[in-house]
């Protein structure tokens, strides 16, 4: 899909069909750091997924942080809110089997004395949907990796998750389409180039049931919804993460609610019930230990977003 003219002269990004086949989808998000998928989900389904999410809407009440507007924050656990989203789009062959390839890990373990190869697949980091209104500002470019901190070599393109954006609506860059920089995912950390041109955006333009696949190292964003009259720009959205960044126990079916509500709060956040700063394990933006009752961050570590550093970063073309 052309560029708007303001971007040109930036490349564009990559169109195929849902049908193509997954080494050729794999290897443009190796090249470009991401790809526009084409009919990913029927209008239909899209539908249902609104009719499933939509009372969900008007319980959010107002975000805290710069990452979007306060009064359009993110619908978290949308897996959790709406089955077809779940089924459609999280085990969509397509998606299921490209995040696979780009994040399935294999390892050789020596144990008893014989050789094992382990293999573990990705598994699901977040699901959330994004309902944005105009006028609305344009999101802080950003890569969805820093959860997982992981590091950027020059070069590399890896990461530890695999995005998915799939259109509720037709978006273009008038309502706040996602901006993305192509060839990014290759850049090294942001202390070592500094944060990134909004000018050397492209625009992933999609028609309703379409969908963007983005690795997690590519440097991207909501962009601005200016249209008037004004339009709201649905997004329904999860990532994928490499499945060995998980614990071994699955602490929190191990533990009954009602035993762990007897436990000392920093008891309960070692077991979990805490949040890996920059947000990764929150529960609608709040520490989950507030679920059992206890008061947040109960260490002390401070806010999710972390902690600021002097001097900032100078951004670089």
């Amino acid at each position: 899909m052309p560029n708007p003219p303001h971007q040109a002269k930036n490349p564009e990004v990559t169109e195929l069909d849902a049908s193509a086949p997954i080494e050729d989808i794999v290897n443009i998000i190796k090249r470009d750091g991401g790809i526009i998928i084409k009919d990913f989900v029927r209008p239909e389904d899209i539908d249902q997924i609104y009719e499933e999410a939509k009372e969900y809407w008007g319980k959010l009440g107002s975000y805290v942080g710069k990452l979007f507007d306060a009064a359009d924050p993110p619908l978290s656990g949308l897996a959790g809110k709406s089955t077809t989203f779940a089924h459609k789009a999280i085990n969509h062959p397509t998606f299921r089997e490209t995040a696979k390839a780009l994040l399935r890990e294999e390892h050789t373990v020596y144990r008893d004395g014989k050789r094992y190869m382990t293999v573990s697949n990705p598994v699901l980091a977040v699901s959330e949907a994004f309902n944005r209104g105009s006028p609305s500002t344009a999101q802080q470019l950003h890569r969805d990796d820093m959860a997982q901190h992981f590091d950027h070599l020059e070069g590399s393109g890896e990461s530890s998750l695999l995005g998915l954006l799939v259109a509720g609506v037709d978006t273009n860059f008038e309502n706040g389409a996602t901006q993305v920089i192509v060839g990014s995912h290759k850049w090294p950390e942001a202390a070592m180039r500094g944060p990134a041109d909004r000018s050397l955006c492209s625009t992933c333009e999609m028609k309703k049931g379409d969908a963007v696949f983005i690795i997690g190292s590519i440097w991207h964003g909501a962009g601005e919804n200016k249209t008037n009259p004004p339009q709201r720009r649905i997004i329904y959205s999860c990532h994928m993460t490499r499945g060995s960044m998980r614990a071994d126990e699955n602490q929190y079916l191990a533990i009954e609610p009602e035993v762990l509500k007897t436990f000392e709060p920093e008891v309960q956040s070692l077991l979990g019930y805490s949040v890996s700063h920059p947000n990764c394990g929150h529960v609608d933006g709040k520490d989950p230990i507030t679920i059992l009752g206890s008061k947040e961050d109960p260490f002390g570590y401070g806010s999710f977003q972390g902690e600021e550093v002097s001097p900032p970063i100078k951004a670089s073309a």
